[in-house]
Parts: structure tokens; sequence; C-alpha cells
């Protein structure tokens, strides 16, 4: 199944996904970023993936520039598991959040973020958050490595 990835933020700043996917695995992306931390998840809304599920890690999905680039790395062509994963964002009075796997609340909510390839909460908040309400994305953590919350 296709996991699609896109290269930029709201504000055009490149996001480095793949690059943060495929830093393990690649030597010359290890050279160029050597500061990078690698995404080693993906949260989705819903509930459509299963652990076993064939992976097409593709960026410019449903464009003519779609391009799958986890094709020459098995560890990255299946699912490794899934959680379920609850993530609430507030603007008001100030920007907060939480995150919540499998039940449970994560007590370091950074570990997340990096973990899923944002810099930092800022990053995280400008991709999750709304400006002036609540918010609650309900889906889950989709894995490609033996990591588990």
């Amino acid at each position: 199944m296709t996991l699609g990835f896109t290269t930029n933020f709201p504000d055009g700043r490149p996001t480095l996904f793949e690059q943060k996917i495929l830093w393990p695995y690649e030597k010359q992306i290890q050279v160029k970023y050597p500061d990078l931390l690698p995404k080693i998840h993906t949260f989705r809304l819903g509930n459509r993936w299963k652990a076993g599920m064939k992976m097409h890690m593709v960026t410019g999905n449903r464009t003519p520039q779609r391009r799958q680039f986890n094709l020459d790395y098995p560890e990255l062509d299946r699912c490794t598991g899934t959680q379920e994963c609850i993530i609430r964002t507030v603007n008001i009075p100030m920007q907060a959040f939480s995150i919540e796997v499998d039940g449970r609340l994560l007590e370091n909510d950074l570990i997340f973020l990096v973990n899923d390839g944002f810099d930092g909460p800022d990053r995280f908040f400008e991709w999750f958050g709304h400006p002036f309400k609540s918010t609650e994305h309900v889906g889950q953590v989709v894995h490609w490595t033996n990591f588990k919350y």
C-alpha cells in the first residue's frame, strides 16, 4: 500500500522526511546530513495499516513526479506494526499538545516528535495544530522498525 510523504512544510521549507527515513541505511545521506535524526515511524489518520502490509514509500503521490524511494531497501519493505494514537493540540491560551499511544499518555512527547521526523515542537505544532481551536487527530503510528512505545 502507498505511504506518501510530502517534501515541504506549509511554509515551503523542506521536510527531509525521505532523507530521515533513509538515513540509517544510506552512507551518502549520513555524510550530507550528519546531524539529521532518523524518522522511524509515521502517524496516519484512520486505521488502514496492519503489520506485514507491503509499503510503497513515495513522494509526489498522485502526480507525474511520483517516486517510490524505498525500492532498494528491504528493511523498509513492510509495515512492522501499528499502534493506536491520538494527537491533541490546543492553541488557546497557548500552544500545547499531548500524544496518547495504545491508551497511554506519553510522558516524553519529544521522543515521539523526533521519531516522527519533526525537528521540534514548533514544526510538529505547525503540522498538526490549527490556529484558535482545539484539534484531535485519531489514527495510528505506522512502524517500519522494531521500535514500539
